[in-house]
């Protein structure tokens, strides 16, 4: 070595050539040209890093614990997505995510996608969710977590994407594949595929459900015959079901790191469960309105039973989801009646995606009239998250809570109920939160419009 070359001028050179690198590729090169060990040469990368010659993605490590290094003037961003998808699976798997939806993903998304833990006692050597998280952020993949509505979402670093604004248009198609989903598991109880009344969805502020360690749309349980165990217990004997994990995707198309960050989570849920004597098996299920081939070919060969939407619901189901979505077109009740009538041919008579049609029908007059209206709303009060789906407000801004009711044999049992309970709430916490003794009202509908005022 020249008197007048350090160790550290080797580093810079290998890096401008051939840089950014991983650390084992930029520690073999520096062993070859200066014949030296590999320890010698990992001291100096430290010192080159350490006094700032050059870079690192310390603390986000890769695969055997190495950096990937760089140069001042170089940008990792170039090749980042090829080392995630060789080093880090589930952070490229958050990444492609995101390329793929705009730059703007759900928070719980991004965890299910990167199959990462929610608890160390489940799975205590993976990666855990705010460590996911975290190293989006040092890598610069993403720019942080947002929140809209007591809602999270990540957004990508406009090194890679210019992302969406995050508004209502964005969060409701979140609420309508909510609604979806519900209806989409009332449907498989229907056919006993799921058991009846023991299902966890996501709730109103898509956090996902926290099971096993880890995040999922939906959990359930299934007797169907061959998928549950039995045992004796005082001589009874007992049936033992076993798990249904479901990845439901109506509000965009479903992309091959979708089902494979829902397999891996499968797969460690399986490799956990054979220690046990009961309970190993698992039914995976994606519901889903558009599929990529990839995924459809990745779903095929894992055994992934896949339901499409126009299967349970309609072929109508996708034109409905954007309806719902953003139901502002020329004729909305007439479009509404349309959609009403397509559900009571398929037997969705009283099913959420019903009451959503029903409500858009007849806040519609109102709307016409000049009354305003507010969906979706989440309020904190008392540190207790409330949410109340439908207010409006008339031309005086007196707020109305209002839902449907559908007539029955139990409707007036409902009405006192739904008095009795979400208006009192919603007249407590709207005073609180707005601090204010403005007058509260209230609107029940049925079917064929409003029956009940306050």
């Amino acid at each position: 070595m020249s008197e007048h070359i350090t160790s550290e001028d080797y580093c810079v050179r290998i890096l401008n050539e051939n840089g950014p690198i991983l650390g084992s590729h930029l520690s073999k090169q520096l062993q070859n040209e200066l014949k030296i060990s590999p320890v010698n040469a990992r001291k100096i990368i430290q010192r080159a890093t350490n006094k700032g010659i050059i870079l690192s993605t310390k603390p986000v490590s890769f695969r055997h614990g190495q950096f990937l290094y760089y140069l001042p003037h170089q940008n990792i961003s170039e090749v980042l997505t090829n080392v995630l998808k060789q080093q880090r699976k589930g952070l490229s798997r958050v990444f492609s995510s995101l390329l793929h939806n705009n730059g703007v993903i759900l928070r719980d998304e991004a965890i299910k996608i990167a199959a990462s833990i929610t608890n160390s006692d489940f799975f205590p050597k993976n990666q855990s969710l705010d460590k996911t998280l975290d190293d989006l952020k040092q890598l610069h993949v993403i720019s942080n977590v947002v929140t809209y509505n007591h809602v999270s979402f990540i957004k990508a670093s406009t090194r890679f994407l210019n992302n969406m604004d995050i508004g209502f248009a964005h969060y409701r198609r979140h609420i309508i594949n909510r609604l979806f989903t519900i209806d989409a598991v009332h449907w498989l109880e229907q056919m006993n595929l799921l058991s009846w009344n023991q299902t966890q969805v996501f709730d109103t502020t898509q956090k996902r459900v926290d099971f096993n360690g880890h995040l999922w749309d939906v959990v359930g349980f299934t007797y169907l015959y061959g998928h549950y165990e039995t045992k004796f217990e005082n001589t009874e004997l007992t049936k033992i079901p076993s798990f249904v994990f479901i990845e439901a995707i109506f509000h965009r198309q479903t992309y091959l790191e979708d089902v494979m960050g829902f397999m891996t989570r499968i797969e460690m849920q399986s490799a956990r469960m054979k220690n046990f004597k009961t309970g190993s098996r698992i039914t995976p299920i994606l519901l889903y309105i558009y599929l990529n081939k990839e995924a459809f070919e990745f779903c095929k060969a894992n055994g992934i039973m896949m339901i499409n939407s126009r299967g349970w619901l309609g072929e109508f189901a996708p034109d409905l989801f954007e309806f719902l979505s953003h139901p502002k077109n020329d004729d909305v009740v007439n479009t509404c009646d349309y959609y009403i009538q397509r559900l009571l041919d398929r037997g969705f008579d009283k099913s959420h995606l019903m009451h959503e049609l029903l409500v858009i029908k007849h806040l519609n007059p109102l709307i016409a009239k000049g009354w305003k209206s507010q969906r979706h709303v989440h309020y904190e009060y008392d540190n207790i998250l409330y949410y109340f789906d439908w207010v409006m407000y008339d031309s005086k801004n007196t707020p109305y809570i209002c839902t449907v009711i559908f007539k029955d044999a139990l409707v007036e049992q409902k009405i006192k109920s739904f008095v009795a309970n979400e208006y009192q709430t919603f007249k407590k916490v709207f005073k609180a939160y707005f601090n204010s003794d403005q007058e509260v009202k209230l609107m029940i509908f049925d079917e064929d419009g409003k029956i009940h005022e306050e």
